[in-house]
């Protein structure tokens, strides 16, 4: 599944647009400043129902116009025309339609068609903070493993009420042996889908460490010769349950009115040597990683039979040629992906090499798209 074609308007400066874009990989160049980024926004539009910028807000819709709106056509595996339509009002209402029919949510699409965006600070997905680096890794989960997405969100409300009972205590000392035993049916739920999450995402890492020592085997070369190990931390001591754990850490949790173990402190971090990466490595070289680790978790879903549309913005940014050129034959290479990349310039030498491969171009100026050569 790709999309053959999409239109949009009301979106930041573009002009409204209607793009043909390439099957498997479309580029867009132009001046900072001249809308590359807002087109692939309107492709995250089509996909999520929002901005990949800040899930939360509607500044991408443009000061003039009401709404923001994506349309996109696609083939599905019957090779049967299908035509869907996003629209986001100003006060955050939104409007979905499929083949002109009104639509609760954005749940057929997420089923077929996964999105994937990178953004310039794809180191984050390895330097920045835990939660950073958990969505690394539940990004795949989430389209893979169908119960995750529900055992993750029960987790979350589990914790949210142990967490308001520890604060209610600390600031309101009552009962001992009553908050005691109300922890104690909380904690076992807990642990319960906590231990499944931790299974999960444990599954994940090892496919992850699989994937990054087969780097070398990957079209083009592999600039990094030495060996890096995934550390993998699931959020409390390896050698008990995390029931017990939470029982024996009681005391603490109320003194400071927060529970300090379980999958919600999972985290992971590389390695080469005894070192991190992220201690080691020049930018370009933590950027190329983390782009790597980034098509890892989209192979996942490519062996489960899923369509992957990835969004790129800037990747050559901070990125030599051999480093560049890597990353993009990485992603041109993949099976059922549809890429949409931008960047201020691109190489002749890459743009010569990859315009033999079908790849599109096309050229942003004032907010306006034009075909590029």
């Amino acid at each position: 599944m790709t999309w053959k074609r999409i239109k949009s308007e009301g979106i930041r400066n573009l002009a409204p647009l209607e793009l043909l874009p390439g099957k498997k990989t479309s580029f867009f160049t132009g001046e900072n400043g001249a809308g590359k980024t807002s087109i692939l926004e309107a492709v995250c539009l089509l996909s999520t129902g929002r901005s990949f910028r800040n899930s939360q807000n509607i500044n991408f819709i443009n000061e003039d116009q009401p709404f923001g709106y994506s349309y996109g056509e696609w083939k599905d595996d019957a090779n049967s025309i299908q035509k869907f339509g996003v629209r986001r009002r100003r006060d955050k209402n939104i409007e979905i339609h499929k083949n002109g029919e009104k639509q609760r949510n954005l749940e057929q699409i997420n089923n077929c068609l996964a999105l994937k965006v990178i953004t310039p600070d794809v180191f984050s997905s390895l330097s920045g903070t835990s939660q950073q680096r958990r969505n690394l890794i539940d990004w795949s989960l989430f389209h893979v493993e169908h119960s995750f997405r529900q055992q993750r969100m029960l987790y979350n409300r589990l914790l949210k009420q142990r967490n308001a009972i520890l604060r209610r205590y600390k600031s309101t000392p009552t009962d001992l042996k009553e908050t005691t035993q109300e922890l104690l049916y909380w904690d076992k739920e807990m642990s319960k889908q906590g231990s499944s999450l931790e299974n999960q995402r444990k599954r994940n890492v090892q496919q992850l460490q699989e994937g990054i020592d087969h780097l070398a085997a990957w079209p083009g070369t592999w600039p990094h010769k030495k060996q890096i190990k995934v550390k993998y931390l699931r959020g409390w001591p390896a050698e008990k349950k995390l029931e017990d754990h939470l029982k024996e850490s009681f005391h603490k949790d109320l003194k400071r009115g927060f529970t300090q173990y379980g999958p919600h402190r999972f985290d992971i971090n590389l390695y080469l040597g005894k070192a991190k990466v992220t201690d080691v490595f020049s930018r370009g070289e933590l950027k190329t990683l983390a782009v790597a680790c980034q098509i890892i978790q989209i192979k996942q879903l490519i062996d489960k039979g899923m369509a992957v549309v990835v969004l790129i913005d800037d990747l050559f940014a901070e990125l030599d040629y051999d480093h560049a050129s890597w990353c993009l034959e990485q992603i041109h290479s993949l099976n059922k992906v549809q890429s949409f990349i931008t960047g201020v310039s691109i190489p002749e030498e890459i743009k010569a090499q990859y315009s033999l491969k079908g790849m599109r171009w096309f050229h942003v100026e004032h907010g306006k798209i034009h075909n590029s050569k």
